[in-house]
């Protein structure tokens, strides 16, 4: 026996006493839910074929997004078109210097104070137009268009401009918004260009000096799966 009689007394006392709760009781049985869940895989069945359209606790873009840029080295960065750094916090570990150009001067004061209060001394703001910035020649090892090219109102001419910034093997990114007929969407968030093809971002780069760039297709905006997103590669070559 492992209780003497008070013990005992006092353990049927508390086992009356905790029977009836209903909240305890509620516990108990989403407890056991759960396990057996876990031992059958039924929300691993139900889930497959849909993984890419339901929540998964911590997996979201952000938390992509800061896994993949763990395994970047993009060494001296030019992010063009950079807004006012709503990417830092993902390009900055990934940079040994980070610089952000845009031509707006409320974009890049916002920018320097988001800078400064993560406390990232290695990236610093330049007020230019992305088609002429005041950087020096072949001073980058990549430089950016994060869905900042459709701003440029000559885009070939930001991509010769890239090409012209990198230093010998330096790669040039764009991330940029398809050909589309949103017209709403070019008004409203001041494009100056409805997207671009594929086709027209691998001509641009050649004629930059770009050799064999990768230009494709990188599926839709979720929330508009009238807006195909494109995306492409230039490595300049010695």
């Amino acid at each position: 026996e492992i209780f003497d009689a008070d013990g005992r007394a006092l353990w049927d006392l508390l086992g009356e006493e905790l029977k009836p709760d209903a909240l305890l009781q509620s516990d108990r049985d989403r407890m056991e839910e759960v396990v057996l869940a876990r031992r059958s895989g039924a929300w691993v069945d139900k889930a497959a074929g849909s993984l890419d359209r339901r929540y998964v606790p911590g997996r979201s873009f952000e938390s992509v997004a800061a896994g993949l840029t763990t395994l970047l080295e993009l060494g001296i960065c030019i992010d063009m078109g950079s807004g006012d750094g709503a990417l830092l916090e993902l390009l900055a570990p990934a940079c040994e210097e980070l610089i952000c150009v845009d031509l707006h001067p409320r974009m890049i004061e916002v920018g320097q104070a988001r800078a400064k209060e993560n406390r990232l001394d290695h990236v610093r703001f330049v007020k230019g137009d992305m088609q002429d910035p005041p950087l020096g020649d072949g001073s980058a090892d990549s430089v950016l268009f994060m869905q900042s090219l459709q701003y440029a109102e000559r885009p070939a001419q930001a991509l010769l401009t890239a090409h012209r910034l990198l230093r010998s093997g330096g790669r040039c990114l764009v991330l940029t918004l398809g050909r589309h007929k949103e017209a709403r969407i070019q008004q409203e968030y001041g494009h100056a260009h409805p997207g671009f093809t594929p086709a027209m971002l691998r001509k641009w780069l050649e004629a930059a000096g770009f050799e064999n760039p990768v230009c494709r297709k990188a599926g839709y905006d979720h929330r508009n799966p009238g807006l195909p997103i494109v995306v492409a590669l230039g490595i300049k070559k010695s």
